[in-house]
């Protein structure tokens, strides 16, 4: 299963739990253009601009579910600038006692652009790991 949510007016961030290539359970992010799609359909696999890797988790757990919500009505005891977006991304893993926990990672969307134009474009789906 996969959610997504526009960071720009034809960028997608993707998010899921399935490499689709080596079939680990693993929480990635997506970048996609919809405007440089390779086909009338996007392709997770063959269209991502960037995929942002989370750090790996501990060997109890097991990545479920990612969800990325960005509500500017949420009510939160802060705020960032007028105009910036920040997004909320929820990962549950499920512990070894199959009981659910979440984490939330809370990612200003200026941060996760500034990735996007610095990558060359000419060798695409880029690989940015994420310091521990």
């Amino acid at each position: 299963m996969a959610t997504f949510i526009f960071l720009t007016s034809h960028l997608l961030l993707v998010g899921m739990v399935m490499n689709e290539v080596t079939e680990v359970t693993e929480p990635r992010l997506f970048v996609l253009d919809i405007l440089k799609s390779s086909t009338i359909k996007l392709i997770l696999t063959g269209d991502y601009i960037c995929v942002f890797g989370f750090p790996p988790f501990d060997l109890a757990v097991s990545p479920v579910k990612i969800v990325i919500r960005s509500d500017p009505e949420a009510r939160t005891p802060f705020s960032i600038a007028c105009g910036q977006r920040l997004f909320l991304i929820t990962t549950w893993v499920e512990e070894k006692n199959k009981k659910q926990v979440s984490y939330n990672l809370f990612a200003p969307a200026n941060i996760l652009l500034s990735y996007v134009p610095a990558l060359p474009p000419w060798t695409g789906r880029h690989i940015i790991n994420w310091d521990t």
